[in-house]
């Protein structure tokens, strides 16, 4: 389970969102409704929530995957990611959060407990520093350190260019809608031409529940 928000959209739908600290969605903010990244505590009435369509899958990571790393790379890192990512999710069942943190601070790692589930989950990339990085491979005995790390590096990189490219497309089709719009629509669907199996929906805000739940990471993001 991962930390959760649950925002209910004008539509009379809900959907959760990652909770973390370090897990951000991508909304529209009024007056401009300018693409920018938010983390669920700081969503609220009156924006617009981008949500992929298709799946519950990170909108910004799909991008990058298709656009930004040929297919033997994409294969290369998530098998490199996923070795780490499963056991540090069989250390979180084993020891539960407090458990795990004790555990991970006497190798030097000292992080909270949404951090290091949202490394397991993937609601984010994972560490952002290299000690840390290092100190958790070790810790969960594994070896190629360097590699596991060049492939995380690889992904983020990808990610900031695939969020750069998705803000500059969206960009120009919010440029095409009058923000008169914004003040009555209730959802806007917007289509990424090239990517064919790429749509998204900006969802009116209605309200974000203040409160925390742990839910299973796949129910994050579905409607």
């Amino acid at each position: 389970p991962v930390p959760a928000r649950f925002v209910l959209l004008a539509n009379g739908q809900h959907i959760a969102v990652h909770a973390a600290d370090t897990a951000t969605v991508t909304a529209l903010e009024p007056p401009t409704y300018e693409p920018a990244r938010y983390t669920s505590r700081h969503l609220k009435p009156g924006m617009f929530l981008l949500v992929r369509t298709e799946t519950s899958r990170d909108l910004t990571r799909d991008i990058a995957e298709q656009l930004f790393l040929s297919p033997a790379r994409r294969e290369r890192i998530a098998s490199d990611i996923d070795t780490w990512r499963v056991r540090l999710r069989r250390l979180l069942r084993e020891n539960g959060g407090s458990g795990s943190l004790e555990a991970l601070a006497k190798h030097g790692i000292h992080v909270g407990e949404q951090a290091v589930r949202a490394w397991a989950s993937g609601a984010n990339y994972g560490p952002g520093s290299k000690r840390d990085f290092d100190a958790l491979i070790a810790f969960l005995g594994l070896e190629a350190k360097a590699r596991y790390w060049e492939s995380l590096e690889e992904l983020r990189t990808a990610g900031r260019k695939a969020g750069h490219y998705l803000r500059n497309r969206l960009l120009r089709q919010v440029e095409d809608v009058s923000t008169d719009v914004f003040e009555y629509a209730h959802e806007l669907m917007f289509k990424l031409d090239e990517l064919s199996d790429v749509s998204i929906a900006a969802y009116l805000i209605e309200a974000v529940d203040s409160e925390i739940v742990e839910l299973s990471d796949e129910l994050i993001g579905h409607l």
